[in-house]
């Protein structure tokens, strides 16, 4: 009899637990306030740079320079790099012959405080762009990720910001010496056409550009379209077309000094100094040797019983070669 009664109080008080368990929930619901309706929300600005949460370590207090696109229109610059190379911290540029050897002619890459293209770290709307250093199997260099600026027409972008020294940290050693971040413009409508002509105060070295940007939006204003094309083109400056390099002056040593007190300067003007390597048809060399002893010899057609230093005519046949 005694066991029955426990039992049933202990099964009455679990009961009265879990209903007052069951109470809890519903009273704390009761006492929560009405969640307002999606459409009732007031959402502020959402800044979303890159694919990254804005966090403390990318906001800096050091200034931002930028390049507007009046600027790039007042000054002529027909590329990015033209622009950004104007900048104080900007270090040697490095164009056209790249920085993995003569197989990277044309590319365009920044330099900044001269660390090396690799530690300037460019984007584009606030995102990574693709790369414009590939390998070459040529000099064994390996890939790098520079972006080269030939690849961005100037018409589209609506302003260039350079932030100098800073990014390392957020976006790794690519970023050491600054970060470029090109803004594009949004929803351009209509057609842009753009022309430039130079030429030197001597007549020659003429250089013309020639661009149209076009876009346009559509659904209602939800897609947006533009594309710009350019065209750029430079006409050659030869070493022979001024008068003052045309004359191959140069300094050679002097052979009548002999000592650092004599008063005889050490070295004497030439004039008509000849390189081997900057012939108009080019030198013809053997693997013997370098410079002027590396050079084939044929013939002298003036006596048929000595041999001189041949170069390519511009022909393609071998003519006897003076090095000065």
């Amino acid at each position: 009899m005694t066991f029955t009664a426990n039992t049933l109080f202990r099964g009455a008080l679990m009961a009265s637990v879990a209903v007052a368990s069951l109470s809890v929930p519903a009273l704390a619901q009761a006492q929560t306030p009405a969640r307002p309706a999606a459409s009732d929300v007031d959402v502020g600005e959402i800044v979303v740079t890159g694919s990254r949460i804005r966090r403390t370590e990318l906001t800096s207090i050091q200034p931002i320079q930028v390049i507007t696109t009046e600027t790039i229109e007042e000054r002529g610059f027909t590329n990015v790099a033209d622009a950004l190379n104007e900048i104080p911290s900007a270090g040697i540029p490095i164009n056209p012959i790249g920085d993995q050897g003569s197989f990277g002619t044309g590319r365009n890459f920044i330099n900044l405080f001269n660390l090396g293209s690799n530690r300037t770290l460019t984007l584009v709307n606030g995102r990574r762009f693709v790369g414009g250093n590939p390998a070459s199997i040529f000099t064994g260099a390996g890939a790098g990720g520079q972006v080269d600026l030939n690849g961005i027409p100037t018409g589209l972008i609506q302003r260039i910001e350079t932030i100098q020294a800073s990014g390392g940290s957020v976006y790794g050693s690519d970023a050491i010496a600054g970060v470029i971040n090109i803004i594009t413009k949004r929803d351009f409508e209509g057609v842009e056409l753009d022309g430039r002509y130079g030429i030197s105060e001597e007549g020659d070295a003429e250089g013309y550009r020639g661009r149209i940007t076009a876009g346009s939006r559509f659904f209602d204003d939800r897609l947006s379209l533009a594309g710009s094309y350019e065209y750029d083109e430079t006409s050659p400056l030869a070493f022979v077309d001024r008068n003052v390099t045309k004359r191959q002056i140069n300094f050679a040593v002097n052979p009548q000094n002999t000592s650092t007190t004599d008063g005889i300067p050490g070295a004497i003007i030439i004039l008509n100094r000849r390189i081997p390597e900057t012939t108009l048809g080019g030198i013809p060399f053997s693997g013997a040797g370098a410079a002027l002893s590396g050079i084939l010899t044929i013939v002298d057609p003036a006596n048929p019983a000595a041999r001189v230093r041949a170069q390519f005519a511009p022909g393609g046949n071998l003519v006897p070669y003076d090095a000065g």
